[in-house]
């Protein structure tokens, strides 16, 4: 198993004994709506667990036997984990702002239009140009917009004869077009699988986090 869920599931059991007895009732209510924010939690745990579960599997497999279905799941389990992971902090936090990732480093390769994005904003591209939309991109330098072709493996011998190297190592890798005829901004879109799994486990690490935050909430009132 690469990524553990005992601390997720400590922090489910621990949300759910102190929802039973109604220890941090009074910290989902917002006052004046009836709105009650545990199901927000209840779904990030749900799916978090469902990605954890399913990026287990795929960490099982050789990258060298990745097909594009294989990296469109890595990819899609892994948005999946950030958006639950990040509305749990906003939940037990009491905030609108995400976490600051400034801190952390996990994806070494960026081209460098994307290099000064920290790694939840660079993943979102890379959600972008490999699974949600890559024929529909946002243009990093802000002129309108880009389009991708499909996920090609690397190849060092096809790659050297068509296209420009890509400097670092990757497993797969996209080139980005601008909508112009004759194309001579073309980003190449490096990536790899490796990084991807150490941010998912960066990720299933912050359940720690919370389940401390949870305690607090539920102790130690006079220290929120």
């Amino acid at each position: 198993m690469f990524i553990a869920t005992k601390v997720l599931e400590d922090f489910a059991e621990c949300f759910c004994g102190r929802l039973m007895d109604n220890r941090i009732n009074y910290y989902l209510k917002v006052d004046g709506t009836k709105e009650f924010k545990a199901n927000t939690v209840h779904a990030g745990i749900l799916w978090s667990r469902e990605a954890i579960n399913n990026l287990n599997i795929l960490y099982e497999k050789d990258v060298k036997n990745y097909s594009i279905n294989d990296l469109l799941l890595l990819i899609s389990y892994s948005d999946i984990l950030l958006d639950a992971t990040d509305q749990i902090y906003r939940v037990l936090f009491n905030t609108s702002k995400l976490e600051d990732y400034s801190s952390i480093a996990y994806f070494k390769n960026k081209p460098r239009y994307y290099n000064k994005l920290d790694d939840r904003l660079y993943f979102k591209e890379l959600r972008a140009i490999f699974s949600a939309h890559p024929v529909n991109i946002n243009d990093p330098k802000g002129k309108g917009k880009r389009f991708a072709d499909i996920p090609t493996k690397k190849n060092p011998l096809f790659c050297f004869k068509n296209y420009p190297p890509i400097e670092g190592d990757y497993d797969f890798f996209e080139r980005v077009w601008t909508n112009t005829k004759k194309d001579e901004d073309t980003i190449y879109m490096p990536i790899k699988v490796s990084e991807i799994f150490d941010f998912d486990k960066f990720l299933s690490e912050r359940f720690d986090i919370f389940l401390k935050r949870l305690r607090i909430l539920a102790y130690h009132r006079d220290k929120i």
